[in-house]
């Protein structure tokens, strides 16, 4: 599935090599999209400030939020596809309960301090993680709708997170050429006993002692990052001489 600037939405067969169904999903730019893990649902997300749930057998959505109040950038669906997540240029976060189409969940207390830009669920459905231009990385408890630990995780936005299989790992890639791998575990055991939001204002020194590895690329900006069935993590991005990046040439939309 992909989303374009043309404000449509293409489900792609690999085996055809070709478009299968195009979705005019949206009139203005699509900033996201997103596949269920079960089921023919997707999601779009778009500069209309409006999400957008659809089944890839009908041609209109079958669900429309509307609530932000600026771009919806990012969208994920939850382990059991009775909610959705997304992030917007308005700093927040809201979980959505598709069946009764309204938001459940309002997460920006301690959040962002700019446009969230990527979203991903932990598999037992208990933790939600945004990523964001700020650099950070956010660990949402959703039962208690607040924060539960911020990683400094790089110096320019992130452009994707990941969940291992288990939830035990987190990776996040970001404009400045690196991937990194966190302890999700013990980012999320950290703040168990206390205040979830204790601390959150203050410089993340012990965000480091979550690391597990810091990945460099010469000059391919890691655009997306994915953990495959047997926890083999991919990354993917776009060669981009050092001339370009210096000069600002976009190589990621228009974002």
């Amino acid at each position: 599935m992909s989303g374009s600037q043309d404000g449509t939405a293409r489900l792609w067969g690999v085996l055809q090599r070709a478009c299968l169904v195009c979705y005019h999903a949206h009139l203005s730019p699509i900033w996201g999209v997103a596949f269920a893990p079960i089921g023919p649902y997707f999601a779009t997300a778009g500069l209309d400030r409006t999400l957008r749930v659809w089944r890839t057998d009908l041609p209109q959505p079958i669900r429309l939020f509307t609530n932000h109040l600026a771009d919806v950038r990012c969208c994920a669906f939850h382990p059991n596809v009775s909610y959705i997540a997304s992030g917007s240029d308005d700093a927040a976060v809201r979980v959505w309960d598709i069946q009764q189409a309204k938001c459940v969940r309002l997460l920006c207390r301690h959040g962002h301090a700019g446009p969230v830009t990527c979203l991903a669920f932990r598999p037992d459905g208990v933790c939600l993680a945004s990523g964001g231009e700020d650099g950070c990385v956010i660990l949402w408890h959703l039962p208690s709708a607040s924060s539960r630990r911020r990683l400094i995780a790089h110096q320019r936005p992130l452009w994707s997170l990941a969940f291992s299989q288990e939830g035990a790992q987190l990776a996040t890639s970001a404009d400045d050429c690196t991937l990194t791998v966190w302890d999700a575990l013990g980012a999320a055991r950290a703040r168990e006993g206390g205040s979830l939001t204790q601390g959150l204002d203050e410089p993340h020194a012990h965000s480091d002692e979550l690391l597990i590895a810091r990945l460099h690329s010469k000059h391919t900006p890691i655009v997306t990052v994915h953990y495959s069935r047997t926890n083999l993590l991919l990354a993917a991005g776009a060669f981009t001489p050092p001339l370009e990046r210096k000069l600002g040439v976009p190589d990621h939309g228009a974002w």
